[in-house]
C-alpha cells in the first residue's frame, strides 16, 4: 500500500523542476509503459535542452503521461514512442504511436481536454492528430516567443 501511495505521489511531482528532471521523469513514465503494458515504448531527446520557466515542466510530463494512456487504452498501440527536442525557439514534445488512430477531427474527450488546458497554461500549443503511416501524433510546443 506505502508503494502504491509514493506512485501516486510521484506522478503527481515528477523529479526536480528543470530539464533534466523533466528527462528523468519522461524516462521513468516509458519504462512504467514497458513493463505495465508490454509495449515498444521509447524516449528519444536531442540536446541539449533549455526550460525557460521551469513551471512548465509538470504540464508537460503531463501531457505525455496522457498521450501515452490514450495509445495504450483507446488505441490499442503496440510502439509508442516520446521525443523532447529543443531549439532556440522553443521546445517540442511529441508522441506518436501505432494504434487505431484518431479521427481527423478528434472528438473533446476528457484526456485530450486535460492536455489542451495544460498547454494553453504554459502558452503552448497542442495538436492530436493521425500520425504519417497511421497511429496517432500528439505534439505540444511551446515557443519562447510566445511567453512559454
Amino acid at each position: 500500500m506505502t508503494g502504491q501511495v509514493r506512485e501516486i505521489a510521484r506522478s503527481l511531482f515528477p523529479a526536480d523542476m528543470d530539464t533534466e528532471g523533466l528527462v528523468a521523469a519522461l524516462r521513468e513514465l516509458v519504462q512504467r509503459a514497458r513493463v505495465r503494458h508490454g509495449i515498444a515504448c521509447e524516449l528519444e531527446v536531442e540536446e541539449p535542452l533549455a526550460l525557460h520557466d521551469g513551471t512548465a515542466v509538470p504540464h508537460l510530463y503531463h501531457i505525455a503521461k496522457e498521450a501515452l494512456a490514450n495509445a495504450v487504452k483507446h488505441a490499442g498501440a503496440t510502439r509508442v514512442v516520446v521525443r523532447l527536442r529543443g531549439d532556440d525557439d522553443g521546445l517540442r514534445l511529441e508522441v506518436r504511436d501505432n494504434g487505431k488512430g484518431i479521427g481527423p477531427a478528434p472528438g473533446n474527450g476528457l484526456g485530450l481536454k486535460i492536455m489542451r488546458s495544460r498547454s494553453a497554461h504554459i502558452g503552448a500549443t497542442l495538436e492530436a492528430a493521425p500520425a504519417d503511416g497511421g497511429g496517432t501524433a500528439v505534439i505540444c510546443t511551446l515557443n519562447w516567443r510566445n511567453g512559454g
